[in-house]
């Protein structure tokens, strides 16, 4: 008795067989969303990470805000792991609310991101009802407006602040007739940096490298996000102290740093450092031509 395969044909597949294999195979190669987004309501400052997987590895995919295209810098950091695609808000600030979305080969999935405001409410107790009572911020009055509640309830006084900001801060003073009562504000909130060419350059776009003449005066400058933001310098992880060489300027929201005499040494990697963030750029020495 024969046992070989020849004595037992494999029955022919229909077209239908192989029209349904065909759908089964195009069904498992299909991009397709496994986890999507949703919802979600953070406070300020937090920071938050949004993520989304999807059936198939190594697709190229773009977070958007209302439509805006987000890219990678210090407080929003895209990766994608495998089928992972994550995007994670350092800090989150009020301007970050919106409707985030990720899209990827005619897939698409958005959810909606609210940010409650960071509020402060300060208290001080007096032992008399109806005293005039007043509060300062570094010895300018606090009046009430949109943003600041005065109140009294008995002898509770109480001073809030529905979203505070990093002008905000300072000495809380609050004073009824001689006595006086003192507390200390700090907030702490983003401060971007980004180097820039403030003429050549329109719209103050950012940049990776400087070029500064041999033997004449280089310029860096650094534009921050707050009046009051303190900075440092560092060159190669050094940091720079003002000197006859290097001078340290704060102008409202720009930083430079200058270097006089400008020689081969200089050519280097210059930061500038705000704390919450930094940025660095290249600079580079070029020699006159002999003539």
């Amino acid at each position: 008795m024969r046992t070989d395969k020849a004595a037992f044909p494999s029955p022919k597949r229909s077209m239908a067989d192989l029209k349904t294999e065909g759908v089964v195979a195009a069904a498992k190669n299909r991009l397709q969303i496994v986890k999507g987004l949703e919802d979600v309501e953070v406070s300020e400052c937090e920071s938050f990470s949004f993520e989304v997987t999807l059936n198939l590895a190594y697709i190229e995919g773009v977070w958007s805000r209302d439509g805006v295209q987000l890219k990678s810098r210090p407080n929003c950091r895209i990766s994608t792991h495998g089928k992972r695609h994550s995007l994670i808000l350092n800090r989150v600030a009020l301007a970050d609310a919106g409707l985030l979305s990720f899209q990827a080969k005619g897939i698409q999935t958005s959810c909606r991101l609210r940010v409650r405001a960071q509020q402060v409410t300060f208290l001080c107790e007096v032992n008399q009802v109806d005293v005039d009572a007043r509060w300062y911020r570094d010895d300018c009055r606090i009046r009430a407006g949109d943003n600041i509640k005065i109140r009294h309830q008995g002898k509770t006084h109480i001073l809030s602040f529905k979203s505070v900001r990093p002008e905000h801060a300072g000495e809380i003073r609050f004073t009824a007739e001689r006595v006086s009562s003192y507390a200390t504000l700090t907030v702490k909130g983003n401060t971007n940096t980004n180097f820039f060419h403030r003429a050549p350059s329109p719209n103050n776009s950012p940049f990776k490298s400087q070029i500064a003449m041999y033997r004449h005066r280089g310029l860096l400058e650094c534009q921050v996000s707050r009046p009051n933001a303190l900075v440092r310098w560092y060159k190669s992880g050094r940091e720079l102290q003002p000197s006859k060489k290097y001078q340290l300027i704060s102008q409202d929201i720009y930083r430079q740093l200058t270097i006089d005499d400008v020689c081969s040494s200089d050519e280097d990697t210059y930061t500038c450092d705000a704390g919450d963030d930094k940025t660095s750029c290249q600079l580079f020495v070029e020699e006159q031509a002999i003539s």
